[in-house]
């Protein structure tokens, strides 16, 4: 299996950080991908490009014109474990949250929750009574109660903007007491989903802009965001087609026989498909004749792709070339997308994070006509 790595050197660092917060920051329901580029000059206003999987057009420029607005008004010092309720810092996560409330509330699930609280913490501080520190023991405390209070908080009706605003302080002290335990656990570790379900992490990245004396000066333009709109094209496959399944075997790294991979295939990918559109109450046909598979449907290019295409054609643009993903990493279709545009010697180049794991196919509209036949 092929195995990219991208070339950032390219890339101002504090750049790519900003970017990446904002397009961690542009999503408001399950679901949504959002791509984010950002274009700055001395004494014009900021230009923040954005591209979205959503359907429904989201109030970004509102949203994010609140976040500037909070950013500018952050003060250039270090930044305290608990800010004041009434501070800029507390106001811009409390938007944030306030933005993105729905994904918040379905990542904070309460059964994870109710395990870490009821079950994970008593059982930790039982089993290491003897070799825990004290520190150790009132930090696991803290935690375990900042949790309770949490999940007692956390509900599916947004809260008033008081409450937010304490939730929002319990959750950025949940991220300082657990963030010195981080590196002696293993990514998808429980403690580092305790950290992952909040968005303290791009929040924390612009404040740390925001504080800087180095990097502050980034936020006194004012803001304009422009929104790259949805884009749907016809997409027609045979999924059982030589090339297709050639990309599914690289994929996956198999030497099998065709009989094997079309096993495969059919119960990982085709099977799968047709439940979902079954579920949808899609119009599924099967036409036996020579055995093909043939989707057809409306799509939309991945939000990277939406917004590189975009950019590219755009005569008088000239942001930053570096595209930041609200997902972090792309697929391998979209970087290999950006690979042979930028090995196309343009004008203005882009760059992305390489890719983890997966290959999509093009996302399908559950709102349009669907069918899968064999002709």
């Amino acid at each position: 299996m092929r195995r990219w790595s991208s070339n950032l050197d390219h890339v101002d660092p504090h750049i790519k950080d900003l970017v990446d917060a904002l397009a961690a920051l542009c999503i408001s329901k399950p679901g949504d991908v959002a791509a984010a580029a950002i274009e700055m000059h001395a004494k014009s206003p900021c230009i923040l490009y954005l591209a979205s999987s959503s359907d429904i057009a989201s109030p970004l420029e509102s949203h994010f014109q609140i976040l500037w607005r909070s950013l500018r008004q952050v003060a250039p010092v270090t930044s305290s474990t608990s800010p004041s309720l009434e501070s800029p810092a507390t106001d811009f996560a409390a938007a944030v949250y306030d933005f993105s409330w729905a994904i918040f509330h379905e990542r904070f699930a309460p059964d994870f929750a109710d395990y870490f609280v009821d079950r994970f913490i008593p059982q930790v501080t039982v089993t290491t009574i003897d070799i825990i520190k004290d520190d150790e023991r009132r930090d696991l405390q803290r935690i375990g109660n900042l949790f309770d209070t949490l999940r007692k908080a956390i509900t599916c009706s947004k809260p008033a903007n008081g409450d937010m605003k304490s939730i929002v302080s319990a959750l950025s002290l949940l991220s300082t007491t657990l963030q010195p335990y981080l590196d002696d656990f293993e990514d998808d570790s429980l403690i580092h989903q305790c950290c992952n379900i909040a968005f303290h992490r791009p929040i924390q990245a612009l404040l740390d802009i925001a504080r800087s004396t180095a990097t502050r000066s980034m936020f006194t333009q004012p803001l304009r965001v422009v929104q790259i709109p949805s884009t749907r094209l016809p997409f027609r496959v045979d999924m059982r087609d030589n090339y297709v399944m050639s990309l599914w075997k690289e994929h996956k790294g198999m030497e099998s026989f065709r009989e094997d991979l079309d096993a495969q295939w059919n119960q990982c990918i085709i099977d799968n498909m047709q439940c979902m559109l079954d579920t949808h109450k899609k119009d599924v046909t099967n036409i036996s004749t020579d055995g093909g598979m043939i989707l057809s449907a409306l799509t939309r290019p991945h939000s990277a792709c939406a917004l590189l295409a975009y950019l590219a054609n755009l005569a008088d643009a000239s942001p930053y070339p570096y595209i930041g993903l609200s997902c972090e990493h792309p697929c391998y279709a979209c970087y290999a997308f950006f690979s042979a545009y930028n090995r196309a010697d343009p004008k203005l180049p882009f760059y992305i994070q390489s890719p983890r794991y997966q290959f999509y196919i093009p996302l399908l509209s559950l709102h349009s006509p669907i069918t899968i036949s064999t002709t």
